[in-house]
């Protein structure tokens, strides 16, 4: 999320995998590499957020668990504690509502989170 808008990597879950191969899902483009190609594309960006890295701002991820068929929203609290951007995530990330876990992740702290 940077200014209230909401970015994403998202890749569908088009079949049911072998869950015998793989129980849990997500995309393996980590944050650096997705804010790198973010920056790079230029499409929609304030030049002003490229001074700063993928860690700046709040972000999280989804996972989609195969063998109980849910995603877990794992998010920043600033992404979790806004209503409006939540729902932006859940629409932009076409997440079914009843089969959608939303937990907050230590893991996806901004740069507010770690002033002194």
């Amino acid at each position: 999320m940077i200014e209230g808008r909401v970015f994403g990597d998202i890749v569908p879950v088009e079949e049911p995998p072998d869950i015998e191969m793989k129980r849990f899902l997500d995309r393996p483009l980590v944050h650096d590499k997705f804010w790198s190609q973010l920056i790079q594309s230029g499409a929609q960006l304030n030049l002003d957020w490229a001074k700063h890295d993928a860690f700046h701002y709040p972000r999280g991820r989804v996972t989609y668990d195969a063998v109980s068929d849910t995603f877990e929203l794992a998010a920043d609290k600033h992404i979790l504690e806004d209503q409006s951007i939540l729902d932006a995530v859940i629409s932009k990330m076409f997440l079914p509502h009843d089969k959608t876990n939303i937990v907050s992740d230590d893991q996806y702290t901004c740069h507010e989170d770690h002033k002194s």
